[in-house]
């Protein structure tokens, strides 16, 4: 019986190293494999990104670029103005920029969709105002006295009075959906806004 002790014990303590080393083993791959996942993860994120970055930069470049660049945003607005009084429409601007997807996609889906198209060229006369992504470029006279629209974002929608004065001003991230807008909350905000929902007084 004491024979059989003495070599279970001996072969306890032979073992006990080998248990040991295992568990050390062990122990050092787990961070290495976590580290390998952690590497694996921050790739694939990277990948996507610069997946978004080249799409959103060849969508920007097939939208068509409805900013006039070269012509005075003040002289813009004031034709505008004119031509929505002598067809009895209402003057509605889009400030943003050629640089900006979101306003090249509003404008986009504005003039080209279906339902908002027929409603926004019988009832609004639809001024493109360029604001340079320069701060320093940008006409401050013109941003002031629409009462700072930039504020909300571009792109922005202000809806003028026949005096060529702002009687609302509208952020459009509401509008969002999806990497375009929501049709059917465009189409309520330019029915609110039309000349004809505004004379309707009950």
């Amino acid at each position: 019986m004491t024979k059989k002790i003495l070599t279970l014990a001996v072969a306890l303590m032979l073992l006990l190293p080998c248990f040991a080393q295992q568990k050390k083993t062990t122990n050092t791959q787990k961070p290495k494999t976590e580290a390998k996942k952690a590497a694996k993860k921050a790739d694939a994120k990277a990948a996507k990104s610069k997946a978004d970055t080249q799409e959103a930069k060849a969508e920007k470049e097939d939208l068509l670029k409805i900013y006039d660049e070269e012509r005075d945003p003040m002289e813009l607005m004031e034709m505008g103005l004119e031509e929505a009084r002598n067809t009895g429409r209402t003057a509605i601007l889009q400030l943003g920029g050629n640089w900006c997807p979101w306003c090249l996609r509003l404008s986009a889906l504005v003039h080209q969709n279906d339902s908002l198209a027929p409603l926004v060229n019988e009832q609004f006369v639809y001024i493109h105002i360029n604001v340079p992504k320069e701060r320093e470029r940008r006409n401050i006279d013109l941003l002031k006295r629409l009462g700072n629209p930039g504020r909300f974002g571009y792109p922005v929608l202000v809806v003028m009075s026949d005096e060529g004065y702002p009687i609302q001003t509208q952020r459009t991230d509401i509008f969002e959906k999806g990497k375009s807008y929501d049709v059917a909350k465009l189409q309520e905000f330019f029915l609110q806004w039309s000349r004809k929902a505004r004379e309707n007084i009950e």
